[in-house]
């Protein structure tokens, strides 16, 4: 998957035992990659230079140039081809999708969104979404971002999309996020970071577990607790070959009861200890 870089802490979240990915992130990728999307999180990506073809199952591909903006909700897993160099600034949103909407739309419009169309929604980017985009590229590149400016940043987008676009325009543009959130697909994917148990997320969700065992293989097509063991086992493959984080606080970070249970749990899903993956001594497919 593409992950750029992006600003996260802890005090984004007022529950410490949940990770959350939010906030604002930052890619530069040169023309010829080809990767998929994160998408556990609904994102608003600002094209600021370069070109990318982005691809879903079912849906037709579009083009999106520099001085566009798309929405990826969590419905979709979005595939994104590095047509030119390309930068690009992403905002993870910072509380939930209606809420979003609402700050942009008002309360009293959400309710006329208009009817999900399974396309991808894209805007072009006036004169101040541009610079506001350039500027957190910038604060992100200069390692100047933080918890304050993300909070502050979300505001002013909210305040440019409602001042320099036509409601029409913006109620067309946000209606896949507002209707995905409002999806058992879409409430899932807020809480895959989390790594709850199928209890928790059945009490998340309002639904006996029964009922959300038998719409969660309907929808995902697997039960939920072999989905949690693979969204677990992709990303902690993912993070010991990408990076260098310490082994604690990766157990930490994804949920494990100790570092210890993380090596067990390598040992289970790839046959090898973590300091094999991360070396390169032991190949495996993420998708394993």
């Amino acid at each position: 998957m593409i992950y750029p870089q992006y600003f996260k802490e802890a005090d984004f979240n007022t529950n410490p035992d949940e990770i959350i990915r939010m906030g604002f992130g930052f890619v530069k990728v040169g023309a010829g990659a080809c990767d998929y999307f994160d998408d556990s999180v609904s994102t608003l990506a600002f094209l600021v230079d370069g070109k990318v073809k982005i691809s879903v199952e079912g849906v037709t591909p579009i083009v999106l140039n520099a001085g566009q903006m798309a929405i990826f909700p969590t419905k979709f897993r979005h595939m994104i081809d590095i047509l030119e160099d390309t930068i690009a600034v992403f905002l993870y949103i910072i509380g939930d999708d209606r809420t979003f909407c609402e700050q942009v739309l008002g309360s009293d419009m959400v309710d006329s969104l208009p009817a999900d169309d399974n396309t991808i929604h894209t805007l072009h980017m006036v004169p101040p979404i541009d610079l506001f985009a350039r500027q957190i590229a910038f604060y992100i590149g200069d390692k100047k971002f933080n918890r304050d400016i993300s909070f502050l940043k979300q505001d002013e987008l909210v305040t440019i999309l409602t001042s320099y676009y036509d409601r029409a325009e913006m109620l067309h543009f946000l209606a896949p996020l507002y209707h995905t959130s409002q999806t058992f697909y879409g409430k899932v994917m807020s809480l895959s970071n989390n790594f709850l148990t199928v209890e928790e997320m059945a009490d998340r969700l309002r639904m006996s577990r029964s009922t959300f065992t038998r719409t969660f293989k309907k929808i995902f097509g697997m039960q939920p607790k072999d989905w949690a063991i693979h969204l677990r086992a992709t990303l902690l493959h993912k993070a010991l070959i990408e990076t260098d984080e310490p082994l604690n606080l990766l157990a930490q970070r994804l949920k494990f009861s100790s570092q210890q249970r993380l090596a067990s749990f390598c040992k289970e899903q790839f046959d090898a200890t973590p300091s094999a993956i991360r070396s390169g001594e032991v190949v495996i497919r993420p998708d394993r």
